[in-house]
């Protein structure tokens, strides 16, 4: 039975065919049991997952998983080979289509999850654009079931139907990248040791340790330093994780190019590189910030700076004069709801947004200005807003500051701040 927990008091679940069982009560005592029964086993786990995600948004966490849920998905021998075949080379499709089959066959949600983000990384190869089913279909999926998939974590989306934002993005049924912000987060340590224990991360290294320090930048977390226990009994297994980290970077960077952003400009090297190799990853870095570029066969398949993608991510990494670049031969994360675009047409369209940028005085709008809607209800204002006007109405009306209607607005930063002077002129919005 899974198990969840919140200010003393605790709550647990479980579905055998089509019954569910729930005991609730204080830590501690033994609690009180309820038996429901339903039509079919679907109706029941539709229930299961509706409660779970109920009192997942109410603060409980999941201190004890059920136990189909706590041994990873390939336990036995025919999923360890499978596994490892994987592990060999993680980014092989083939075998993560094969160990699909041997999930659904199992009944497990994580196999019908791969398939489905196989399927969409076939569309977006393809070219397709615009709003697409199997999208839709991998968010329904995974909001259906975060119990399983996500367990506790699951409090720490936002909208589980969003795949592709932060904290998690997804890749093939795993957890591929984690994004920390500070505001909220609370303790990350906890959060970081939860993420690598759970078996959506794949693999598990046990060590303990504590965050030392967390670097920030603009409220998002870019990095951790980890103090690893020092007793003797973990020494030998500490060095050896390190060693293998150290193993792994060097032979991730030989071949690698790096240089620093100034003697070229972000532009001339993705050009530059666009030009020499037929697909390809180019890491930005400046100041605390990274960003990341990946290409191939002259279309722009990546751009992302933190929750940043696609074109207002390009605009803000071309403006980069200081820090440094370093380019991989192959693409090292795949596109999550963005279509690919034509990588030419993309840097000339970011470098237009950049030059209309120029032209505006964005002095006036203090990153750290609270937005105040003048008036809170909707449909108060005579005339026809465009879509980013409205949206600034939406987050104004919420309290957010500039920066942060930078960050949640896909709309080049330029578009916004002609949206915000637009609406200050017009007494919409003032800035506190």
């Amino acid at each position: 039975m899974a198990r969840y927990e919140l200010a003393g008091t605790f709550w647990g679940i479980e579905r055998i065919g089509t019954t569910l069982t729930i005991t609730t009560g204080k830590v501690g005592a033994k609690g009180r049991t309820t038996t429901r029964r339903f039509a079919s086993p679907g109706a029941a786990e539709a229930q299961h997952d509706q409660l779970v995600r109920e009192k997942l948004g109410t603060g409980y966490r999941l201190v004890e998983h059920p136990a189909a849920v706590a041994v990873t998905p390939g336990a036995g021998a025919d999923g360890a080979a499978l596994e490892a075949s994987i592990v060999a080379d993680p980014a092989d499709p083939a075998a993560y289509a094969v160990y699909a089959d041997w999930l659904q066959h199992r009944g497990d949600p994580r196999g019908e999850l791969i398939a489905l983000q196989l399927a969409r990384e076939a569309e977006l190869a393809r070219g397709a654009k615009g709003p697409s089913k199997l999208l839709a279909a991998i968010g329904k999926h995974v909001a259906r079931h975060a119990a399983t998939l996500l367990g506790g974590l699951a409090a720490l989306v936002p909208d589980l139907h969003d795949v592709a934002a932060p904290p998690f993005v997804w890749r093939f049924g795993f957890i591929h990248r984690v994004v920390l912000e500070r505001h909220g987060a609370g303790d990350l340590g906890a959060i970081a040791r939860e993420v690598l224990g759970h078996p959506s991360s794949r693999e598990e290294l046990a060590i303990d340790c504590v965050v030392a320090r967390a670097a920030s930048n603009a409220g998002r977390v870019s990095a951790l330093a980890l103090k690893f226990d020092e007793s003797e009994a973990h020494r030998a297994a500490v060095l050896r994780y390190i060693e293998s980290l150290q193993e792994t970077e060097h032979a991730r960077r030989l071949g690698v190019i790096t240089g620093p952003i100034a003697e070229l400009g972000p532009q001339s090297i993705v050009q530059m590189f666009a030009t020499t190799a037929r697909r390809g990853t180019i890491y930005l870095r400046h100041a605390e910030e990274e960003g990341l570029i990946c290409f191939e066969g002259g279309l722009l398949r990546v751009a992302r700076i933190g929750p940043l993608t696609g074109l207002k991510a390009l605009i803000r990494m071309l403006v980069w004069h200081e820090g440094t670049f370093e380019f991989h031969t192959g693409v090292d994360e795949q596109g999550g709801g963005d279509a690919p675009l034509p990588l030419e047409a993309a840097l000339s369209e970011a470098v237009r947004k950049i030059d209309e940028g120029g032209r505006i005085d964005t002095s006036a709008f203090p990153l750290q200005a609270r937005l105040v809607a003048l008036h809170t209800g909707a449909g108060e204002f005579s005339g026809a807003l465009s879509k980013v006007e409205e949206a600034l109405l939406d987050v104004a009306r919420a309290g957010f500051t500039i920066q942060r209607a930078l960050e949640v607005i896909p709309e080049p930063d330029v578009e916004i701040f002609r949206a915000l002077r637009a609406l200050i002129d017009g007494d919409m919005v003032e800035l506190r």
